[in-house]
């Protein structure tokens, strides 16, 4: 499962307001964690205990319907991966293996996720769920896939800082005005008066009188 592409499905479903809709694609997405989970377990388990889990696998699945009989683990419907996690200390034991912990998914009870979820596949009505229930369940398997290491955070977005890899104005060659090399620079230069320039006032800088200056001194 591309669980990224899942979470943001999810997500967009929530924004939209469509609850109910958004439940059921996270129930899907922890039926696939439980499932990759638990993979993973088996994959890094020594051999004996493997063989010891995969025993209490097959007898468990047998009170099991016909497809968790004839799928195993991956066939068991939501509650029964987690009653499945639960008897079998699956966390605990994970956490040995994989040398890290896991509080989050070990604190995690399904059940009211499980009932609701099943509401909401058998329900007719949208308003099942309501918008604080959805974002519960939403934060609950994004922080589920985070800690399990199914989807990485991401990175935050750094601003570009503009100054850095400029060269300053000087090293690309800009030549001030004349009159701020001088030390002669007048602030009333850079502020026109137009009453001044209509009446051809000749307190009135050139550069603002005359067309042609003006054009040289200020267009790039």
């Amino acid at each position: 499962m591309d669980y990224n592409a899942k979470v943001r499905e999810a997500r967009l479903l929530i924004d939209r307001g469509q609850y109910t809709t958004a439940v059921l694609v996270l129930g899907n997405i922890l039926e696939n964690i439980y499932v990759d989970f638990y993979a993973e377990v088996l994959r890094r388990l020594p051999e004996g205990q493997r063989q010891l889990l995969i025993q209490r696998e097959l007898d468990f699945v047998q009170s099991g319907d016909r497809s968790a009989r004839e799928k195993g683990f991956g066939g068991l419907s939501l509650g029964g991966k987690g009653r499945f996690f639960h008897e079998n200390d699956l966390i605990v034991g994970a956490e040995r293996v994989f040398g890290t912990t896991f509080p989050h998914f070990k604190a995690f009870d399904p059940r009211l996720f499980r009932d609701i979820r099943n509401e909401a596949t058998h329900g007719r009505d949208d308003t099942i769920v309501d918008e604080d229930e959805a974002n519960l369940f939403y934060s609950q398997m994004r922080v589920l896939l985070l800690e399990v290491g199914l989807i990485q955070k991401a990175e935050p977005k750094v601003e570009a800082v503009a100054t850095g890899g400029l060269r300053s104005w000087k090293e690309n060659g800009v030549i001030p005005h004349d009159d701020i090399l001088s030390g002669n620079l007048q602030m009333d230069t850079y502020a026109a008066n137009l009453w001044g320039v209509a009446r051809g006032d000749a307190n009135t800088p050139a550069v603002y009188r005359e067309a042609d200056q003006f054009f040289r001194q200020t267009y790039l």
